[in-house]
């Protein structure tokens, strides 16, 4: 547009230039927005960071003065009493906070959470990492960021009320994986109700154990499978991974041959008609058998590949029939 003014021509904005600046000022609006939105997550991953060092120092700094052993509370405020701390939190971030002082490793986990669900976390190892005290699983841990090694972590199932104690192994054929049962022998160890739960707030690699009662809530999907390891004899050994639909119960109690061998540890040979005459490890998911134990054997027939028993006469368990039908130490895990 043009305009005659005072005897000179001016010439106004085109509707065209009118929407180049407006197009500019929105682009450099988003930027300004993002930048912005940068600096608060940045701030607010600072400020969680920050509270969960913070926490992991009073926690162990009280445990050393305390023969080792790691507050009961970290809400006892503003005086604490003899066996807890108190801890507060900068802005509105929340903290949730889990020990275990029964038995050794004694563990505690501390997680400080923002008001847009990030969070960070720190336990017995002292490190600060991203996620919670009540995440699904020990995968969950690792596909989060916040796994730090093999041991002890807390997670938190849709099967349990509260956090629980498990033993991650975050090193062997990926990782990830949760341990629901170890069988060190004897078959003393085992009936029908320590199949699914012994000693379950103390996992161990060492002693026996099973959670195999929180199995199905603490498996994960992965393209639509779950998988299971089993080792026999020493971790890592006489077994392999396996995989199977993400819908097959892990605490079933029928047989179910939908399982797949994706890694073998060791040499042994896979038995492929589990429903006839079982002599190792098979296709069969493994079950719960009210007169076996937890079994990968079909149903009729020999019943090696088991994994725990209460039938005398083996050490542990009948396992895989010529190089280990004894193997020692049975371990099966999910993830």
């Amino acid at each position: 547009m043009t305009q005659y003014i005072s005897g000179r021509m001016q010439r106004g904005f085109t509707i065209v230039e009118l929407l180049i600046v407006i197009v500019v000022i929105a682009i450099l609006a988003a930027i300004t927005i993002v930048a912005y939105n940068g600096i608060q997550n940045q701030a607010r991953r600072a400020s969680l960071q920050s509270d969960a060092s913070q926490a992991t120092k009073q926690i162990q700094a009280f445990a050393v003065n305390n023969a080792e052993t790691f507050p009961s509370s970290i809400s006892s405020c503003p005086t604490p009493t003899s066996t807890a701390i108190c801890l507060r939190q900068s802005g509105d971030n929340t903290a949730t906070y889990v020990v275990d002082n029964s038995f050794s490793p004694r563990s505690y986990c501390y997680s400080t959470t923002a008001s847009n669900g990030d969070s960070y976390y720190t336990d017995q190892s002292g490190q600060v990492l991203p996620g919670n005290c009540s995440q699904q699983s020990c995968y969950a841990i690792q596909q989060s960021g916040g796994a730090h090694g093999s041991g002890t972590y807390w997670i938190q199932p849709s099967s349990a009320s509260q956090p629980m104690r498990v033993y991650c192994d975050m090193e062997r054929a990926g990782g990830g994986w949760t341990l629901l049962m170890t069988n060190p022998g004897p078959q003393t160890l085992w009936n029908s109700v320590t199949y699914t739960e012994l000693n379950a707030q103390r996992p161990s690699i060492s002693q026996g154990y099973s959670i195999l009662a929180h199995a199905n809530a603490i498996k994960s999907n992965v393209s639509g499978n779950l998988q299971y390891r089993i080792d026999g004899e020493a971790l890592g050994r006489w077994g392999g991974v396996f995989s199977a639909p993400f819908s097959t119960s892990l605490q079933s109690t029928s047989a179910q041959t939908v399982a797949t061998l994706t890694q073998q540890f060791d040499s042994w040979t896979l038995d492929t008609t589990p429903a006839d005459g079982t002599q190792a490890l098979s296709t069969t998911v493994p079950w719960i058998s009210s007169s076996y134990g937890i079994t990968t054997w079909g149903g009729s027939g020999n019943w090696f590949g088991t994994l725990a028993t209460n039938h005398s006469g083996w050490s542990p368990a009948p396992y895989i029939n010529g190089p280990k039908t004894n193997p020692g130490s049975i371990w099966y895990w999910v993830r």
